[in-house]
């Protein structure tokens, strides 16, 4: 169901919605020209961006773990292949946006 789907979105996306918030509240002019703001978003960009990549390794860890119990296989050996399989899904849409582009 859309459910799991959302809850399994959470871990990479939260980050970036947590992270986006303003943080120069003294600009009231939305339009204006601020070189500090860039430098924030780039910080901030980055701080999400590790953010995203610590919680859904531990997201896929804890997949793992739970699919180990269903398949009789050692955790660790399941952890390593969602690794695998979200990062060839990850090279996958890569590659597939490039060409699309």
């Amino acid at each position: 169901p859309a459910v799991f789907f959302f809850i399994g979105s959470l871990p990479s996306v939260l980050p970036f919605v947590i992270c986006s918030t303003d943080t120069n509240s003294n600009n009231t002019n939305a339009y204006e020209d601020n070189t500090d703001t860039d430098t924030d978003t780039n910080d901030n960009t980055g701080r999400a961006v590790a953010l995203a990549i610590i919680g859904t390794s531990l997201a896929l860890i804890f997949v793992g773990i739970a699919k180990s119990f269903a398949t009789r296989m050692n955790w660790f050996y399941s952890s390593v292949e969602n690794f695998i399989i979200t990062g060839l899904g990850g090279v996958a849409a890569f590659y597939l946006g490039s060409c699309l582009q």
